[in-house]
């Protein structure tokens, strides 16, 4: 499939007037809900220091085809995207 930059522009700044149209309150309520799904072991691994959620979320999006801005940009350009971004925080980029 290919990216398509309008598109992509279109769904961020439809999910940016949602998250807008919050109140704080609202959306600190949006964010927990999700949270609550994440088992409590990967909550507290994360909370040690065991795990690098930033890594972890970069995956997932890659596994998604969506870049940081959860913007839809393919696997191919979403997976180098990410593994870069996983060489930065590892302190291995040699870019």
């Amino acid at each position: 499939m290919k990216f398509d930059r309008k598109k992509s522009e279109r769904q961020a700044r439809e999910r940016k007037a949602v998250l807008d149209a919050l109140t704080p309150a609202e959306n600190a309520e949006t964010l927990a809900g999700h949270l609550q799904t994440i088992p409590a072991y990967l909550l507290a691994a994360v909370i040690r220091h065991e795990v690098d959620i930033r890594t972890l979320i970069s995956a997932e999006l890659s596994n998604r085809g969506l870049n940081e801005a959860a913007d839809w940009v393919g696997f191919d350009i979403a997976g180098t995207q990410h593994k870069m971004r996983a060489s930065v925080y590892a302190g291995t980029y040699r870019g």
